[in-house]
């Protein structure tokens, strides 16, 4: 087994883990309190590398500047911002003519979605016992159920390093891999081309998709090295 696997670090797994689902959150649930402490709890402290791509750090730059601003804002005040942040969520998430939020919408000829695709994504899921327990009617292709996933197998390979057992370590990496290739990366950025088509997206969600679409490329390159 190469070095890289051998001398992985867990640390960076359950970090990997904490920002896939606090992704997901952002996209899946409405911007009350306990999502604004999460992101703060993930995005307040986060750091980047000098090289690393300019769209990313802008975004994350941005995410950091809205939880200073509502920060500093009294009671009344971030009622009104909370408010408003709640009317982008809704225009963009909501409505029939909102955001389109499923990997088959994107891919598929008729923009339309697919049982056939969203099939593979289940398949997918069910071989690694993974279920959001959702009661939403929301397809199993949503962005946030992708990104969800893709915290449930950093938590297993967090797990999986602490128990010693390397080969599923190198098993959940190249399932991530495949995942990120075959699924999140050939959809992201044509989701966030729809994201910032709307105005109500510029204060948070704009940001975010700038900062996610980042975070999977270099996501993807340290796994690619990782099993290199």
């Amino acid at each position: 087994m190469n070095s890289e696997i051998e001398n992985i670090d867990v640390n960076m797994h359950k970090g990997r883990e904490v920002i896939y689902a606090s992704l997901s959150n952002i996209f899946l649930n409405m911007p009350e309190d306990e999502l604004f402490a999460n992101v703060e709890a993930v995005f307040s402290s986060f750091e980047l590398e000098e090289n690393t791509d300019k769209m990313m750090t802008d975004g994350l730059k941005a995410v950091q500047d809205f939880i200073k601003n509502r920060n500093a804002l009294n009671k009344e005040e971030r009622k009104q911002f909370d408010d408003k942040l709640l009317h982008d969520y809704t225009r963009l998430f909501c409505l029939s003519d909102s955001v389109p939020v499923a990997e088959s919408i994107y891919l598929s000829p008729s923009h339309l979605t697919m049982q056939e695709e969203t099939g593979k994504v289940f398949y997918i899921y069910k071989s690694c016992n993974f279920d959001m327990k959702h009661t939403s009617n929301e397809p199993l292709d949503h962005i946030a159920y992708e990104l969800m996933f893709m915290s449930y197998l950093s938590k297993g390979i967090a797990q999986n390093i602490e128990k010693g057992d390397m080969e599923q370590v190198k098993s959940l990496l190249h399932l991530q891999k495949m995942f990120l290739d075959e699924h999140l990366l050939k959809w992201v950025e044509m989701f966030t081309k729809s994201v910032i088509g709307f105005v109500e997206s510029v204060c948070f969600y704009a940001p975010v998709c700038y900062f996610m679409i980042g975070f999977l490329k270099d996501d993807f390159e340290m796994i690619k090295e990782s099993l290199s």
